[in-house]
């Protein structure tokens, strides 16, 4: 029979093991658990982070459109220069280094298309601000102007998206003005496109 103090003592050391058993344990469990020690845990990559001082990723940011690629999104490549200089109801202009005079109301159309290129970079100009009436029919007579002077006589120097717009279609780079000599211009409509030309802003 064992005694009754050492039964007490032998109780209470057992009940102290159990303990620094449990104990044991939840340490163990909670050391495991620590975010961090797993490169595979959200904590880990948190913890990753703000010792290594990283942003996160930014968003994905909408790339600036190429010189090249915008150049190709042209159909001709023709170079343009508005002399301006006039004879009488003709006003002469210069395609691919050729200079000849085209009627008034040609040149002021191309010239406002032209502007328009040199404004936003992409040329579009609406109908109704060509002509209130058959704007089709002066963009087709100015087309024809311009035809026997292009690199590729076939080719659609002044395009049409089908929605109501046109724009002389050839990069902004291949134009360029006489300023000057159109502000001198007679013909007041014409005179005041020369105010509105500017680099393009692409």
């Amino acid at each position: 029979m064992v005694p009754v103090g050492r039964k007490t003592r032998h109780a209470r050391l057992k009940s102290m093991k159990g303990e620094f058993a449990v104990e044991s344990k939840e340490t163990a469990r909670h050391e495991v658990e620590q975010p961090g020690d797993d490169p595979y845990q959200p904590g880990a990559e948190q913890s990753g982070r703000e010792q290594t001082g990283a942003a996160a990723a930014p968003a994905a940011t909408l790339k600036p459109i190429s010189a090249k690629k915008r150049k190709n999104l042209f159909k001709c490549d023709d170079i343009f220069f508005f002399d301006g200089n006039v004879d009488k109801r003709r006003t002469y202009i210069c395609v691919n280094d050729q200079q000849f005079s085209i009627p008034n109301r040609e040149f002021e159309i191309i010239l406002m298309l032209a502007v328009q290129l040199k404004k936003d970079g992409k040329g579009w100009v609406k109908s109704d601000r060509i002509a209130a009436d058959n704007a089709w029919q002066l963009v087709s007579r100015a087309r024809k102007c311009l035809q026997a002077y292009l690199k590729d006589k076939s080719g659609e120097i002044i395009e049409n998206n089908y929605g109501g717009s046109y724009r002389l279609s050839v990069p902004p780079d291949n134009v360029s003005f006489d300023i000057e000599t159109i502000q001198e211009h007679w013909n007041k409509s014409i005179a005041e496109l020369a105010g509105k030309i500017t680099k393009p802003t692409i």
